[in-house]
């Protein structure tokens, strides 16, 4: 094999052998509300799909956002500070303010959430109902 068509196989191995480098990607940005109030400061983390030819060792990475007072977000990848995360269903973890008082209903804190990401543009509003909030009539 000529150490051109050695260099060009190597090259495509990097970009794209390990599913989610050379795959997809979608911005994601959204809203939460619980109770219909916004909530500041809470972690959002998007857990992209394992492509079927990633191995354990090369997962894709997370991507996280923070709302912030008006309660928007708009998660990034992780060490590359780009935005958006893999295209596919990621699972969704949110974690309240360290010291705060916000108790997140119970599907929410044990990672229940998912948000099937697209390419291109993503907008995931996520009106979430706290556990002690009255029933509507």
């Amino acid at each position: 094999m000529s150490l051109r068509l050695q260099m060009v196989v190597a090259a495509s191995l990097v970009v794209g052998g390990c599913g989610w480098l050379g795959g997809s990607f979608g911005e994601v940005t959204g809203r939460v509300t619980l109770d219909g109030k916004p909530v500041e400061g809470l972690v959002l983390r998007f857990q992209p799909p394992v492509p079927a030819d990633a191995t354990a060792a090369t997962p894709p990475p997370p991507a996280y956002g923070r709302t912030d007072a008006d309660g928007r977000y708009r998660v990034f990848r992780t060490g590359r500070n780009l935005f958006g995360t893999v295209v596919g269903m990621n699972a969704v973890s949110i974690t309240p303010p360290e010291g705060g008082t916000i108790v997140l209903p119970a599907e929410v804190a044990g990672g229940g959430l998912s948000c099937d990401v697209k390419p291109g543009s993503n907008t995931f509003d996520l009106d979430l109902k706290s556990d002690s909030a009255p029933a509507k009539k």
